[in-house]
């Protein structure tokens, strides 16, 4: 199931909810001014019929939870190969081994690697859309353990003007973002596809309600407090 398909879902059981609201407070006030007889009886089997709904739309939107999830965990699996650069100027509109040979240049100066990487540790790369002139560039390679190797040395790009990160989902870049708007940037980062925030402790960011949650003075104090000192130090 595609993003476009579940959002179409899910504003469909919204409608439904809306509607259910509406019906619900429309049988209350005709059961306020008719509380009597047969049409009395008819409201109360109208309000039960309307309240059986409220656990089916849970249920759908239970499943639509789990869809999302799982769909989102298939679409960033299928990225764990990847890195994106950032920052390169002058990339070439050539031929693609000439890109591919500045994309692996770019890495091999920059990058404090006992071993150079090679045209046949990628599997393919190429620039995506920006608005930036510094276009973006995904490389997949062809193993993980090469893609790790790279991310792990991305502090050797301090001060070059380049940076990487990993290519995460549409909704992990958002969760990233709301992450490091609530915690700063420099106390969250990414691994395999995971969102960490340095706080007290390392903590896993797998949905906004974590970020809520984090946000709690009790985690602030505690990220605050310098390493060594105990609670009774302050």
């Amino acid at each position: 199931m595609n993003n476009e398909a579940q959002n179409q879902l899910l504003a469909a059981v919204a409608s439904v909810q809306d509607a259910q609201k509406k019906l619900l407070e429309r049988s209350e006030e005709l059961s306020a001014t008719e509380d009597h007889g047969n049409r009395s009886e008819d409201i109360k089997k109208f309000q039960q019929d309307v309240a059986q709904i409220s656990p089916k739309i849970k249920e759908i939107l239970k499943r639509l939870e789990i869809l999302e999830k799982q769909h989102d965990d298939l679409e960033q699996y299928g990225r764990r190969n990847c890195i994106i650069l950032h920052g390169c100027k002058s990339v070439p509109e050539t031929k693609y081994d000439q890109f591919e040979d500045f994309v692996i240049k770019s890495l091999n100066s920059n990058l404090k690697l006992d071993s150079p990487i090679v045209k046949f540790d990628i599997d393919i790369t190429h620039k995506l859309r920006s608005k930036s002139p510094k276009n973006p560039i995904i490389i997949k390679f062809v193993r993980r353990s090469t893609k790790n190797l790279i991310y792990g040395r991305k502090k050797d790009l301090k001060g070059s003007g380049l940076s990487i990160t990993e290519s995460l989902t549409r909704s992990r870049l958002k969760l990233l973002t709301a992450a490091k708007e609530a915690f700063g940037k420099h106390k969250v980062s990414t691994m395999n596809g995971t969102i960490y925030a340095y706080l007290d402790r390392r903590r896993v960011i797998s949905c906004l309600n974590d970020i809520t949650t984090l946000s709690r003075p009790v985690y602030s104090r505690a990220a605050a407090r310098p390493m060594g000192l105990s609670k009774q130090a302050h």
